[in-house]
């Protein structure tokens, strides 16, 4: 399941090249690394229940997970921004990350630019990574994240688990350096 489609990345600031996102893997790479990301965001169970229930059940606290909504966090309304916007940024800095270079039979080759000037991808990389974790609710924010949106509503679901900090998924900042 898909929470995030192709037509996600043509609008800046998460833009991608047309060629990479019609390319026939593209589709499937989303595929593959959503469920990847979410599974060590949400815990096993909890991905399980949410991809069962999400397609197939009308219910409103699915929907509400999947589309955000509007919860309470001591006494003061916070919105959170739904799975969409939060894996949009996560999607955009993997799939860049990985195709920045290409592998060829001479070894891995960055393309070279003849007619424009080459930037950074570093500041953008940063931008759009902390976007993803501030959303997800790095340090267990409860304010305007995922985090603080289950926490307001932990009687509809009971399956989450979120990561221990220092765990191999557990998102963290990251600077423009990518550290």
């Amino acid at each position: 399941m898909n929470f995030v489609t192709i037509s996600d990345f043509d609008k800046i600031p998460y833009n991608l090249p047309p060629k990479d996102v019609q390319n026939t893997d593209f589709e499937s790479w989303m595929d593959i690394e959503e469920e990847k990301v979410l599974r060590c965001l949400l815990g096993h169970l909890f991905y399980d229940e949410l991809i069962a229930n999400a397609l197939y059940l009308p219910e409103e606290k699915w929907s509400r997970l999947v589309d955000g909504a509007y919860y309470v966090y001591s006494g003061i309304d916070y919105k959170w921004i739904g799975l969409n916007k939060m894996l949009k940024p996560y999607l955009y800095v993997m799939r860049t990350k990985q195709t920045l270079d290409h592998h060829t039979s001479t070894g891995i080759e960055l393309a070279q630019v003849e007619t424009a000037l080459k930037i950074s991808f570093r500041q953008r990389a940063a931008d759009a990574w902390n976007v993803f974790v501030n959303a997800y609710g790095i340090e267990k924010n409860q304010r305007e994240s995922l985090y603080g949106f289950i926490q307001a509503n932990l009687t509809d679901y009971t399956n989450f688990k979120y990561p221990l900090c220092g765990a191999p998924c557990y998102p963290k900042q990251m600077n423009s350096y990518g550290l």
